[in-house]
């Protein structure tokens, strides 16, 4: 079984295969839930594929949680997805691609790049 998460506080995807999470707290709530473990040797998880947004309107007090706290999430836990697309239009998305790039290359793993998938608002 693969484990798509599609996150965004706006879109919805219209792939009914994708789990929805509208921000940081979930996306770690659902992480948590699929592997509840922590993999100190960064393993590739070859059922994970996960689309990003990056703004979530996701506020703790002052602090903003947005998609790149999501990645660096994945990193603290030793979870490199198999797949990604950032579907965001911010312009500090593309961070959010180099981030897990850089991530897997230490380990020698690839990630592949996905297209946008459709969505509805």
């Amino acid at each position: 079984m693969m484990n798509n998460i599609y996150i965004d506080d706006k879109r919805i995807p219209i792939n009914p295969n994708f789990k929805l999470v509208k921000d940081y707290f979930q996306f770690i709530s659902l992480i948590n839930e699929l592997y509840p473990f922590e993999f100190y040797n960064d393993t590739q998880m070859e059922d994970l594929f996960i689309s990003f947004d990056h703004d979530l309107s996701c506020f703790l007090g002052e602090n903003e949680y947005t998609g790149m706290n999501c990645a660096i999430y994945l990193f603290e836990k030793g979870i490199i997805p198999k797949g990604i697309c950032v579907h965001s239009d911010n312009v500090c998305a593309d961070r959010i691609q180099s981030y897990l790039f850089n991530y897997a290359k230490m380990y020698n793993k690839k990630i592949e790049i996905f297209n946008k998938l459709p969505f509805r608002v």
